[in-house]
C-alpha cells in the first residue's frame, strides 16, 4: 500500500509541475485570442 500512495504522491507532483509550466503558454495564448477578437471586432466596426 505504501508504493501505492507514494506513486500516486509523485504523479500529482508531475502532474501539478506539468500544469505550473504550462499556465504562462496558456495565458499568453489567451491573450492573443482575445487581442485577435478585438482587432477583428475593430475591423468590423470600421468597414
Amino acid at each position: 500500500m505504501n508504493t501505492k500512495v507514494l506513486f500516486v504522491k509523485k504523479a500529482l507532483k508531475s502532474i501539478t509541475c506539468a500544469t505550473l509550466s504550462l499556465l504562462p503558454a496558456l495565458s499568453r495564448a489567451v491573450t492573443e485570442l482575445r487581442s485577435l477578437s478585438a482587432a477583428r471586432l475593430k475591423a468590423g466596426k470600421s468597414f
